[in-house]
């Protein structure tokens, strides 16, 4: 599997249900095979209006080949989130890069 998790990432918080997500490609040689894509975890940590609390359910994005961004749409309005990103071999997923909190603005 991969040995290095992704750098570099940041949020764009673009409106209250969409993201931008980008961040720095892993050396080639740490991947250790053929470089399948990335994949990005987010899931939602709390909604700031305190009305619902919910199990927590993470998502995940697949990005096929050396892209490094993409877009997280149907996030819920004025609502913590946090995201990691993890690269991705023909034998599995690398380690996880340092999670990143962000915030959804009111809709």
């Amino acid at each position: 599997v991969p040995m290095v998790a992704p750098g570099n990432v940041q949020v764009h918080v673009i409106n209250s249900t969409l993201a931008k997500v980008n961040w720095d490609p892993v050396p080639l040689k740490t991947v250790r095979g053929h470089l399948q894509g990335y994949k990005v975890y987010y899931w939602k940590v709390h909604s700031l209006s305190r009305r619902s609390r919910r199990h927590v359910e993470k998502k995940i994005l697949t990005f096929r080949g050396n892209k490094t961004f993409g877009m997280l749409p149907g996030l819920e309005p004025y609502s913590s989130y946090k995201l990691n990103v993890r690269v991705v071999n023909g034998k599995g997923e690398g380690p996880a890069s340092p999670d990143k909190v962000f915030k959804t603005p009111e809709g």
